[in-house]
């Protein structure tokens, strides 16, 4: 039998690539927040996507957020009159692996806003001041060191007191800067609430005063959007 007529395929040259057009003036850029809060990271390609959401509309604030593993918790209390000052530090994970890559830019800034503390006792106090260093990057999970302080803690006597924190929340604002359109900038209100667990408390109080210290870690965690009036 012959052998089958092949039909040789034209030769084919690829177009020469085109040098995209330089930024235009005062573009934030794409590998540092605006703000100076969140580290550089490499920016994430557009490639095809880049029509499709230009047509769209502009991203909303994610709701793909969730609550890393808790690190370590300290506290300490000093009591007059009955009444404590806290002062305290807690460590942990803001988890964004889940969230897509081609709606913001990978950094952004976090800024504490607020929170509260829960006590053995069933009462809870608000956060007077509350701070969270760091900042994160989309599709990884970001450490955040938080530092806060509560006033006019009711502290009863004891050796050491029979009372311990037994929640911590932290309320913040997350500052992400959208990729389409460029320079948008979205600021997007979250709480993050953790478990204190595996207390151990020191000092003590009498007659309404004195110290108290209390070291734990941070169990169960959970991160959810937070309304704002």
């Amino acid at each position: 039998m012959p052998a089958p007529l092949i039909t040789p395929r034209a030769a084919t040259t690829d177009p020469a690539p085109v040098a995209a057009p330089p930024p235009s003036p005062g573009a934030p850029s794409r590998r540092t927040l605006a703000k100076g809060a969140a580290w550089a990271v490499p920016a994430v390609a557009l490639g095809a996507m880049a029509p499709v959401m230009a047509a769209s509309a502009p991203p909303q604030c994610p709701t793909c957020l969730v609550a890393g593993a808790g690190g370590a918790f300290t506290a300490q209390g000093a009591a007059a009159l009955g009444l404590a000052s806290v002062s305290g530090t807690a460590v942990f994970n803001i988890d964004s692996t889940a969230c897509r890559l081609d709606l913001f830019e990978p950094a952004y800034a976090v800024l504490g806003v607020g929170g509260t503390v829960s006590w053995s006792d069933g009462r809870t106090t608000s956060l007077t001041v509350a701070t969270l260093v760091g900042a994160g990057t989309f599709g990884r999970i970001s450490a955040v060191n938080a530092t806060f302080t509560t006033v006019s803690r009711p502290i009863p006597n004891g050796t050491p007191p029979a009372l311990r924190p037994t929640r911590v929340c932290f309320d913040f604002t997350a500052i992400f800067v959208a990729l389409i359109p460029p320079g948008l900038e979205l600021e997007c209100p979250y709480t993050i609430c953790y478990d204190v667990t595996n207390v151990t408390t020191t000092g003590a109080v009498a007659l309404g005063s004195g110290t108290v210290n209390w070291t734990g870690t941070l169990g169960r965690g959970s991160l959810t959007t937070r309304t704002t009036p």
